[in-house]
Parts: C-alpha cells; structure tokens; sequence
C-alpha cells in the first residue's frame, strides 16, 4: 500500500539509501508525483516509487497536498 505525493523542492534526488550521501538514482522535478511506500525509523526518510525507479527521500520535500506546491 502507499500513497501519493508531490515534490516541494525545484529539484528532489531519490536516493539508494536513506541518506544524503548515498548514490543518486534519479532526480525528478517540482510537482512530480511519487508513490511514498514506507519511512524509516526516525520518521525522516521515505521509500518512494516514480516509474520504474525506487529509492529514498527525505519527506520534507514532500507533500500529499498538491496545492501547497508555489
């Protein structure tokens, strides 16, 4: 189960690993939606889906509201 969210940030890197140094598999734009599955133990990282391609961001540049992107 997941659910959907969008992009806040002008550019997001979805990561490898849940955190800032790890590989990059993708960066996607603003207003993208991503399919946000799961977080981590501390409530900071998420595991995300955006076409083919998982990975991990940090669910402050998230929003499940697509009217809070400016």
């Amino acid at each position: 189960e997941y659910k959907e969210c969008y992009v806040l940030s002008d550019a997001l890197n979805i990561r490898r690993q849940p955190n800032p140094e790890s590989e990059i598999v993708i960066t996607v734009m603003k207003s993208t939606k991503l399919k946000v599955y799961s977080a981590d133990e501390n409530n900071v990282w998420v595991h995300v889906k955006f076409n083919d391609k998982t990975g991990y961001v940090n669910k402050k540049f998230l929003t499940v509201n697509k009217g809070d992107i400016e």
